[in-house]
Protein backbone atom coordinates (compact mmCIF):
# COMPACT_ATOMS: atom_id res chain seq x y z
CA UNK A 1 0.00 0.00 0.00
CA UNK A 2 1.12 3.54 -0.62
CA UNK A 3 2.15 5.48 2.45
CA UNK A 4 0.41 8.68 3.60
CA UNK A 5 3.24 10.92 2.39
CA UNK A 6 2.24 10.19 -1.20
CA UNK A 7 -1.18 11.64 -0.49
CA UNK A 8 0.38 14.69 1.14
CA UNK A 9 2.66 15.24 -1.82
CA UNK A 10 -0.35 15.18 -4.14
CA UNK A 11 -2.05 17.89 -2.07
CA UNK A 12 1.00 20.09 -1.53
CA UNK A 13 1.95 20.30 -5.21
CA UNK A 14 -1.46 21.85 -5.87
CA UNK A 15 -0.91 24.43 -3.15
CA UNK A 16 2.55 25.39 -4.35
CA UNK A 17 1.56 25.81 -8.00
CA UNK A 18 -1.39 27.97 -7.02
CA UNK A 19 0.77 30.08 -4.73
CA UNK A 20 3.34 30.80 -7.43
CA UNK A 21 0.70 32.00 -9.84
CA UNK A 22 -0.97 34.16 -7.21
CA UNK A 23 2.28 35.91 -6.42
CA UNK A 24 3.10 36.40 -10.08
CA UNK A 25 -0.27 37.95 -11.01
CA UNK A 26 -0.52 39.99 -7.78
CA UNK A 27 -4.23 39.24 -7.56
CA UNK A 28 -4.26 38.05 -3.95
CA UNK A 29 -5.25 41.45 -2.54
CA UNK A 30 -8.86 40.75 -3.51
CA UNK A 31 -8.95 38.00 -0.88
CA UNK A 32 -9.54 40.74 1.68
CA UNK A 33 -13.06 41.22 0.40
CA UNK A 34 -15.53 40.39 3.14
CA UNK A 35 -17.56 38.04 0.97
CA UNK A 36 -14.49 35.97 0.17
CA UNK A 37 -13.40 35.88 3.80
CA UNK A 38 -16.84 34.86 5.01
CA UNK A 39 -17.04 32.12 2.41
CA UNK A 40 -13.62 30.81 3.42
CA UNK A 41 -14.61 30.72 7.08
CA UNK A 42 -17.36 28.24 6.26
CA UNK A 43 -14.74 25.59 5.46
CA UNK A 44 -14.36 25.08 9.20
CA UNK A 45 -17.78 23.44 9.19
CA UNK A 46 -16.86 20.61 6.81
CA UNK A 47 -17.74 17.38 8.67
CA UNK A 48 -15.28 14.62 9.45
CA UNK A 49 -17.94 11.91 9.72
CA UNK A 50 -19.80 11.38 6.46
CA UNK A 51 -21.87 8.23 6.00
CA UNK A 52 -19.50 5.30 6.49
CA UNK A 53 -16.46 7.52 6.07
CA UNK A 54 -14.34 8.85 8.94
CA UNK A 55 -12.08 11.80 8.26
CA UNK A 56 -8.94 13.24 9.85
CA UNK A 57 -7.54 16.66 9.08
CA UNK A 58 -4.16 16.80 7.37
CA UNK A 59 -1.85 19.70 8.13
CA UNK A 60 -1.12 21.68 4.99
CA UNK A 61 2.03 23.69 4.44
CA UNK A 62 1.95 26.45 7.07
CA UNK A 63 4.64 28.40 5.23
CA UNK A 64 2.08 29.35 2.59
CA UNK A 65 0.08 32.22 4.09
CA UNK A 66 -3.67 32.52 3.63
CA UNK A 67 -3.30 35.68 1.59
CA UNK A 68 -1.27 33.58 -0.86
CA UNK A 69 -3.30 30.35 -1.05
CA UNK A 70 -6.65 31.41 0.38
CA UNK A 71 -8.51 29.43 3.00
CA UNK A 72 -7.91 25.71 2.51
CA UNK A 73 -7.99 22.35 4.23
CA UNK A 74 -7.25 18.72 3.50
CA UNK A 75 -9.05 15.74 5.00
CA UNK A 76 -8.11 12.07 4.76
CA UNK A 77 -11.33 10.02 4.69
CA UNK A 78 -11.25 6.26 5.37
CA UNK A 79 -14.22 3.98 4.73
CA UNK A 80 -14.98 2.08 7.89
CA UNK A 81 -15.86 -1.16 6.08
CA UNK A 82 -13.70 -1.35 2.95
CA UNK A 83 -10.71 0.61 4.25
CA UNK A 84 -10.62 2.66 1.04
CA UNK A 85 -8.87 6.00 1.50
CA UNK A 86 -9.57 9.29 -0.27
CA UNK A 87 -7.91 12.66 0.29
CA UNK A 88 -10.26 15.64 -0.10
CA UNK A 89 -8.69 19.05 -0.61
CA UNK A 90 -10.95 22.12 -0.37
CA UNK A 91 -10.03 25.74 -1.01
CA UNK A 92 -11.85 29.07 -1.17
CA UNK A 93 -10.62 32.28 -2.70
CA UNK A 94 -11.16 34.94 -5.32
CA UNK A 95 -12.55 33.63 -8.61
CA UNK A 96 -9.64 34.92 -10.70
CA UNK A 97 -7.33 32.67 -8.71
CA UNK A 98 -9.41 29.59 -7.85
CA UNK A 99 -10.59 28.98 -11.40
CA UNK A 100 -7.00 28.30 -12.47
CA UNK A 101 -4.55 25.45 -11.93
CA UNK A 102 -6.41 22.24 -12.61
CA UNK A 103 -4.71 18.89 -12.04
CA UNK A 104 -4.20 18.68 -15.80
CA UNK A 105 -1.71 21.53 -15.43
CA UNK A 106 -0.26 20.93 -11.98
CA UNK A 107 0.52 17.22 -12.05
CA UNK A 108 2.42 17.20 -15.38
CA UNK A 109 4.40 20.18 -14.06
CA UNK A 110 5.91 17.92 -11.37
CA UNK A 111 6.55 14.85 -13.50
CA UNK A 112 3.22 13.04 -13.69
CA UNK A 113 1.83 11.90 -17.04
CA UNK A 114 -1.86 12.01 -17.84
CA UNK A 115 -3.04 8.48 -18.58
CA UNK A 116 -5.89 8.09 -21.04
CA UNK A 117 -8.42 10.85 -21.53
CA UNK A 118 -10.15 13.23 -19.18
CA UNK A 119 -13.58 12.00 -18.04
CA UNK A 120 -16.63 13.70 -16.60
CA UNK A 121 -19.00 12.23 -14.01
CA UNK A 122 -22.41 13.34 -12.81
CA UNK A 123 -23.24 12.66 -9.18
CA UNK A 124 -26.60 12.75 -7.42
CA UNK A 125 -28.38 13.33 -10.73
CA UNK A 126 -32.03 14.27 -10.44
CA UNK A 127 -31.61 15.86 -7.02
CA UNK A 128 -31.24 19.45 -5.89
CA UNK A 129 -27.63 18.68 -4.99
CA UNK A 130 -26.62 17.24 -8.36
CA UNK A 131 -22.94 17.80 -9.13
CA UNK A 132 -20.53 17.37 -12.01
CA UNK A 133 -16.83 16.58 -11.64
CA UNK A 134 -13.98 16.14 -14.07
CA UNK A 135 -11.74 13.10 -13.59
CA UNK A 136 -8.25 12.20 -14.77
CA UNK A 137 -5.64 9.59 -13.96
CA UNK A 138 -1.94 10.38 -13.55
CA UNK A 139 1.15 8.17 -13.34
CA UNK A 140 4.73 8.87 -12.29
CA UNK A 141 7.86 6.74 -12.17
CA UNK A 142 8.94 3.47 -13.74
CA UNK A 143 7.51 0.02 -13.04
CA UNK A 144 7.37 -1.64 -10.53
CA UNK A 145 7.33 1.52 -8.39
CA UNK A 146 5.01 3.57 -10.58
CA UNK A 147 2.60 5.78 -8.63
CA UNK A 148 -0.90 6.05 -10.08
CA UNK A 149 -3.36 8.68 -8.86
CA UNK A 150 -6.95 9.40 -9.81
CA UNK A 151 -8.20 12.93 -9.22
CA UNK A 152 -11.76 14.28 -9.29
CA UNK A 153 -12.21 18.08 -9.32
CA UNK A 154 -14.92 20.72 -9.54
CA UNK A 155 -15.77 24.29 -8.51
CA UNK A 156 -18.71 25.86 -6.70
CA UNK A 157 -20.04 29.41 -6.54
CA UNK A 158 -23.53 30.11 -5.19
CA UNK A 159 -24.88 27.24 -7.28
CA UNK A 160 -24.03 23.53 -7.63
CA UNK A 161 -20.62 21.93 -8.03
CA UNK A 162 -19.63 22.20 -11.69
CA UNK A 163 -16.74 21.43 -13.99
CA UNK A 164 -17.22 23.70 -17.03
CA UNK A 165 -14.88 23.74 -19.97
CA UNK A 166 -14.24 27.46 -19.56
CA UNK A 167 -14.21 28.23 -15.85
CA UNK A 168 -13.36 31.90 -16.29
CA UNK A 169 -16.43 32.47 -18.41
CA UNK A 170 -18.74 30.23 -16.37
CA UNK A 171 -17.89 31.87 -13.03
CA UNK A 172 -17.03 35.43 -14.11
CA UNK A 173 -19.88 36.95 -12.06
CA UNK A 174 -18.91 35.14 -8.86
CA UNK A 175 -16.87 37.07 -6.24
CA UNK A 176 -15.42 33.82 -4.90
CA UNK A 177 -15.15 30.13 -5.68
CA UNK A 178 -14.77 26.91 -3.79
CA UNK A 179 -12.58 24.25 -5.35
CA UNK A 180 -12.73 20.56 -4.45
CA UNK A 181 -10.30 17.75 -5.26
CA UNK A 182 -10.82 14.10 -4.35
CA UNK A 183 -7.59 12.11 -4.73
CA UNK A 184 -6.80 8.43 -4.31
CA UNK A 185 -4.02 6.04 -5.34
CA UNK A 186 -4.66 3.27 -7.85
CA UNK A 187 -3.07 -0.15 -8.04
CA UNK A 188 -3.28 0.06 -11.83
CA UNK A 189 -3.91 3.05 -14.07
CA UNK A 190 -6.76 1.28 -15.89
CA UNK A 191 -8.97 0.68 -12.86
CA UNK A 192 -12.62 1.20 -13.85
CA UNK A 193 -14.20 4.54 -13.12
CA UNK A 194 -17.56 3.02 -12.23
CA UNK A 195 -17.85 2.55 -8.48
CA UNK A 196 -14.65 4.48 -7.78
CA UNK A 197 -14.30 5.22 -4.03
CA UNK A 198 -13.87 8.94 -4.80
CA UNK A 199 -17.30 9.10 -6.41
CA UNK A 200 -18.81 7.05 -3.59
CA UNK A 201 -17.41 9.44 -0.99
CA UNK A 202 -18.48 12.50 -2.95
CA UNK A 203 -22.06 11.24 -3.11
CA UNK A 204 -22.12 11.31 0.70
CA UNK A 205 -19.99 14.42 1.09
CA UNK A 206 -21.57 16.81 -1.42
CA UNK A 207 -24.88 17.27 0.44
CA UNK A 208 -22.92 17.98 3.64
CA UNK A 209 -20.65 20.44 1.82
CA UNK A 210 -23.63 22.23 0.35
CA UNK A 211 -25.24 22.59 3.77
CA UNK A 212 -22.20 24.12 5.44
CA UNK A 213 -20.88 26.19 2.53
CA UNK A 214 -24.24 27.70 1.68
CA UNK A 215 -25.09 28.52 5.29
CA UNK A 216 -25.98 32.12 6.09
CA UNK A 217 -23.61 34.22 8.18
Amino acid sequence: MLRPFLYLAAVFLLLVNGALHGLWTQRWSTLTESSVQNAGDRLSGVPLIVGDWTGHRIETDGSLAEEVVGKNLAIRYVHRVSGNTVIVYLACGHTTVLERHTPLECYPAVGYKTVGTEDRVSLLSGTAGAAEFKVATFSKGASPTTVHLRVFWAWKDAGPWRAPENTGRAFRAAPFLYKCYAIRPLVAADEPLEGDPCSELLKDLIPELNRCLEADG
